[in-house]
């Protein structure tokens, strides 16, 4: 039903400002985020954004199962814009 396509969209959207929301990919990039984003304090979606920036660096130490649930949740943002982290920060005024 569009209230139920509604909701999940809100869902998914506030999803997308905590990594804590999001119990698979927190567990598979969780030692991962303290090796190469350990600075960085869950929320309003720094760590995410942190972990995506470095998800095809080969040199950083992201685990293999961090790594491809990273490039899920880039796929993902990419079929639909209001999901994506950048997309919002940078049209927030608009």
């Amino acid at each position: 039903s569009p209230a139920c396509r509604l909701a999940e969209g809100a869902a998914e959207a506030e999803e997308m400002e905590d990594i804590r929301l999001k119990p698979q990919l927190l567990e598979a990039c969780d030692v991962t985020a303290a090796a190469v984003c350990g600075g960085i304090k869950p929320g309003n979606g720094r760590l995410l954004e942190c972990l995506l920036n470095k998800v095809e660096d080969d040199a950083s130490e992201m685990s293999e199962g961090c790594r491809q649930n990273l490039r899920k949740q880039v796929m993902r943002e990419n079929m639909n814009l209001a999901f994506n982290l950048r997309v919002k920060r940078e049209c927030a005024v608009d």
